[in-house]
């Protein structure tokens, strides 16, 4: 029998990757950005229906609530790098079987009927869907989730003129999102994210100067980049369990940089947006101007 030097919440990404692979069709790869995703998935389940907590570490990041890996016990599994597809898989470490986790017989049972609920209902699945999941059925707080309805909105929405990218009163794809960014500001939860408020709003007040102007690609990058930020100083420090203590303090030593580094290049973005809006202003003047004197050269 091999040594027990993986625990419960090894045994549940160990088990779930193992039928992951048996399940997806085709042959197909278990993706990195798929397999964060499915342990929290199911944990969730442990915990909500079978009353059981094994204790996965785990923290919600930009793309939903993923797997603290760097908490999963080394030698588990191993990433490998794609070429066919430029992705990353997740593939089991060789000699890893049942015997060596320490785990007790009504937790095993319990995350067998877990990793086989979620796989039933999530192999195959990409990415996307998962997250898309996460976000309307976990999110830890509504600003979470109509933020990301906003960002979707965002991505899909194209810059073109034709009559289906206007909503049912006739707005326009920048109009709609303005609306929806009024549903983002209306709930964001200053008591709870109260370090990232005032980043939150310099956001907001650049990315609705960015919708005025109706450049919803800049609006989409942006957007993403304030995200990935928000994520690094407020999600994954506010809505994480089991996180070792020495990341949560690398965590917050990380924070100055992160706020340094977008508000630089959010200054960067107003700067040219009032530029330009400074521009807009100056043609719109000069063409007032010339009217005018067109008007007093034909009255004389």
């Amino acid at each position: 029998m091999g040594k027990k030097r993986y625990d419960a919440a090894d045994y549940l990404s160990y088990r779930l990757l193992e039928r992951l692979l048996k399940a997806q069709h085709d042959g197909r790869d278990v993706t990195k950005t798929q397999f964060w995703k499915l342990p929290c998935i199911a944990d969730r389940y442990l915990q909500d229906e079978l009353d059981i907590n094994v204790k996965l570490p785990r923290y919600w990041y930009q793309y939903g609530e993923i797997l603290n890996a760097s908490a999963v016990s080394d030698g588990l599994f191993m990433e490998k790098e794609d070429t066919a597809w430029e992705g990353t898989r997740i593939v089991l470490s060789p000699g890893i079987d049942d015997s060596q986790f320490e785990i007790g017989d009504r937790d095993r049972v319990g995350v067998d009927r877990a990793v086989h609920k979620v796989v039933s209902d999530f192999a195959n699945e990409d990415s996307h869907r998962l997250k898309g999941y996460q976000y309307r059925k976990y999110s830890p707080t509504e600003f979470i989730r109509v933020f990301d309805e906003f960002r979707q909105q965002l991505k899909m929405e194209e810059p073109s003129t034709t009559l289906s990218d206007f909503g049912e009163g006739g707005e326009a794809p920048s109009e709609l999102a303005l609306k929806t960014l009024d549903d983002v500001y209306g709930t964001y939860p200053k008591d709870m994210y109260g370090e990232g408020y005032s980043l939150f709003l310099r956001w907001e007040d650049t990315v609705r100067m960015v919708l005025e102007g109706d450049d919803i690609e800049t609006a989409s990058s942006l957007t993403e980049s304030f995200w990935e930020t928000f994520s690094k100083i407020e999600l994954r420090l506010k809505h994480e369990q089991n996180t070792p203590e020495a990341q949560m303090l690398r965590w917050e030593q990380e924070k100055s940089t992160v706020i340094s580094e977008f508000r630089n290049r959010l200054s960067n973005i107003r700067g040219d947006v009032l530029a330009e809006r400074d521009d807009n202003g100056d043609r719109v003047l000069d063409t007032i101007s010339e009217s005018y004197s067109d008007t007093v050269r034909e009255m004389l």
